[in-house]
This record gives C-alpha cells, structure tokens and sequence, in this order.
C-alpha cells in the first residue's frame, strides 16, 4: 500500500519488484485489512512528492507513523481533530550535513548551530504531540553510521537523544507516556 501521489514512484517502484497487489490509498478513503482494521495513508503537507504518513487501527488502537515527515500544523490539527491516536511515531531529528560538514563555520559555530538544530529537531516532535495529543510516544530518528573523518563530526550534526527529546515535550507540559526502545528490542502492546 501507498500514498496518492501525483507522481507516484513508490507504486511504479513496487511494481518494478514484482509485487502483483500494489494499493495506493486515496486520500480520506480507508484501506480495509479485514472488518475491523484499517490505514488510512496521506501525503505529507511539506514535501508531498516523496513522504507520507500513515494512520493504523489495528485491534482497537490507532497509531500514527509520521516517520521522515516535516511538522505541518494544518496538516497534523486536521489529523488531531479526525483520529484520537493512541500510539504517535514520531521523528525527534532530522539527520543531513548541516552543520558538522560545513568547512565555512568555526568549531564554535558549529557547536552553537548544532544545538540549535536540536532543539529545533525537539520542538518539532513537540508540535506533533500538541496537534493530536497521543497516548502513548515513541520518538525516532532515521540513524546512520560515519566512518573516518565524517565520524569526528558527530558532536555537530545536531541530533540529540530520545530520551532528551522526551524530557523536552514533557517540560513544556505535554503529558504522554513515552516508548524509548532500544536496538533489537520490541513493544508488546498487551503487556
């Protein structure tokens, strides 16, 4: 399944594989996985031509997964206002090379930039959990591995900590419980 794209590579894509039961999700229209359990997919506000999200009731819970998704305050106050979400996968960072890999900035100000990308990273998944006031949060970033020279730059990509972007939301009075997972690790809804 895929969002409504206008230039929809990601079907085009999936087919190329061979996947034979390829769905692209029309906009305010539910896919159907069985009589109870839906997703309903939606292009990104910000950078629609390539990101999307999705919203998922799966045995009673509603989730949200914004994955690589920019903040759009329309876009996520409408979703506020049309699905109580239970669980919200949000991103706390953005990666990129800014501003650890621009030669053009002292080590000073890359350090002052790099935190201020941070927070600026942590206000964002805060503007997620005030438009639809989730339950439950588990915050992610897409990650990567450095080698070499890149590698001595990671105090300045300005990416910070789950657990610090959690600290943030709630100091600003946002009230949730978080899911800080670590690697190889699972979340059993039950339990």
């Amino acid at each position: 399944i895929c969002a409504s794209y206008i230039n929809n590579f990601t079907e085009r894509n999936l087919r190329s594989l061979g996947f034979q039961n390829v769905f692209v999700c029309e906009p305010d229209k539910p896919f159907k996985f069985n009589e109870h359990d839906y997703c309903y997919l939606y292009k990104a506000e910000i950078n629609p031509e390539i990101d999307s999200l999705g919203i998922f009731k799966v045995d009673n819970i509603t989730m949200l997964n914004a994955n690589d998704v920019v903040y759009s305050k329309n876009q996520m106050d409408e979703i506020g206002k049309k699905f109580e979400i239970d669980f919200a996968m949000i991103p706390y960072a953005y990666q990129g090379p800014y501003p650890a890999f621009y030669e053009n900035l002292t080590i000073e100000e890359k350090t002052i930039k790099a935190n201020e990308k941070k927070l600026k990273n942590y206000n964002q998944m805060l503007n997620f959990i005030k438009s639809f006031k989730p339950k439950k949060v588990f915050p992610f970033a897409a990650g990567c591995v450095y080698g070499g020279s890149k590698a001595l730059q990671y105090q300045f990509y300005g990416v910070g900590t789950a657990k610090e972007a959690v600290d943030y939301c709630k100091n600003k009075g946002e009230n949730f419980q978080e899911i800080l997972l670590g690697s190889n690790s699972e979340y059993d809804f039950e339990t």
